[in-house]
């Protein structure tokens, strides 16, 4: 099996109904997308041309497509897309390769520490379908580097089916993670270098278990999802309780933004409008009010002293405030 190869096709099923996509020539235009990339990367170019005529060819007589078990093949160790099996796309998608099959390659590369395996460059949603369907995967095989794989896995996602906003951020920073230039990062996702900034702020200031919980959400973009990290500053640990609610997982992701943001938009409730009342043989002699941030008041009757100095209880409370505190600290 040649390792000499590679290819770049979109991540959706053939809308034709030709059985193979490598026999038809009118795709070749979609490998020049390669050529542009490799040209960012202006170290590696003259490999690339190579890459890129190679491609063509391959292309044009549909070489070096094989088959391989799915048990044989690991994901890409930084993805760039998140997962959202509730979505009605992908829910559409599987059913559509468990009944007429796989029709375009994913990419792959040799596993660089594992002989015998593969890691995904692209292809990701394929190669689950067909796990699903109990399948086989066509693939094209080729020697990358984790870079080269990592730039590529990027550019070709977000051109087959754009990336949601925050699908961007977090890749940008998982890519930050592994070393990678701001320009390769925004060259990566077809972005201006200066939005890069922008994506890594907007990562930074939210748990990468947040994200995930509530997925691609592509219906809400920067505004959003600022505002989600506004909220969440605030309060850094109620998304928890939120994304603990039984029903969240079975939400769309976007359904599961709209919760988290509308739960941490909402007020606290009200305090308890009856006040916890102390009394003894005397009568009521104190109340106390909670606050809904956990405060209390303590409300304590001026009243008769029934103490020989005429001291009240509420006088006497105060006296003592400091040394309450003060036992309070000690442990006592």
């Amino acid at each position: 099996m040649s390792r000499k190869n590679t290819l770049l096709m979109p991540d959706e099923p053939a809308r034709d109904p030709e059985p193979h996509p490598v026999d038809r020539p009118h795709q070749v235009p979609a490998v020049k997308t390669l050529g542009r990339l490799f040209g960012v990367m202006t170290e590696q170019s003259q490999r690339a041309t190579q890459q890129v005529e190679e491609i063509q060819r391959q292309l044009a007589t549909g070489e070096h497509v094989v088959s391989i078990d799915t048990n044989l093949i690991d994901p890409s160790p930084i993805r760039d897309r998140l997962d959202d099996p509730n979505s009605a796309e992908d829910i559409q998608f599987r059913e559509e390769i468990a009944a007429h099959g796989q029709k375009v390659p994913v990419l792959l590369r040799p596993h660089p520490t594992n002989q015998g395996r593969y890691l995904t460059v692209y292809g990701h949603r394929r190669i689950g379908a067909l796990i699903a369907a109990g399948k086989p995967v066509l693939a094209v095989v080729n020697d990358l580097t984790d870079e080269e794989a990592l730039f590529l896995q990027g550019l070709e996602n977000n051109q087959r089916r754009g990336t949601s906003f925050i699908e961007k951020c977090l890749y940008a920073q998982r890519l930050r993670s592994q070393g990678f230039s701001q320009g390769k990062i925004a060259a990566s996702l077809s972005v201006a270098r200066q939005l890069i900034t922008k994506l890594l702020g907007l990562s930074d200031s939210l748990p990468e278990e947040l994200i995930i919980a509530i997925g691609p959400a592509p219906d809400f973009g920067r505004p959003r999802w600022e505002a989600l990290a506004s909220l969440h500053e605030k309060d850094p640990s109620a998304w928890q309780a939120i994304s603990s609610e039984p029903d969240f997982a079975q939400l769309s992701s976007n359904d599961r933004f709209q919760r988290m943001l509308d739960r941490l938009i909402q007020k606290p409730p009200p305090a308890d409008a009856s006040p916890t009342r102390l009394s003894d043989t005397g009568g009521n002699y104190a109340l106390i009010r909670k606050s809904p941030t956990g405060g209390i008041a303590i409300t304590v009757a001026k009243g008769r002293s029934p103490r020989p100095d005429n001291l009240t209880f509420a006088d006497w409370l105060e006296q003592r405030l400091a040394s309450f505190r003060e036992d309070w600290r000690a442990g006592r």
